[in-house]
């Protein structure tokens, strides 16, 4: 799996308006891995994070 600064990267790369291969060549992975970062979305970085929790967290400091 890639971190999450490579797959905000292939978001933003996605939202200039890259392709699928430049993108895969300038992030160093498989087209395949790019079409499934983009897929899953954004949302699927908040689930990693589990930002809910984390904000709970900060909440009771």
């Amino acid at each position: 799996m890639k971190g999450l600064r490579e797959i905000a990267l292939i978001h933003d790369l996605k939202k200039q308006g890259l392709s699928i291969s430049a993108i895969a060549r300038k992030v160093g992975c498989d087209r395949k891995t790019v079409r499934t970062h983009l897929a899953r979305g954004l949302e699927a970085l908040g689930k990693i994070l589990d930002v809910p929790r984390i904000a709970t967290a900060l909440e009771d400091c």
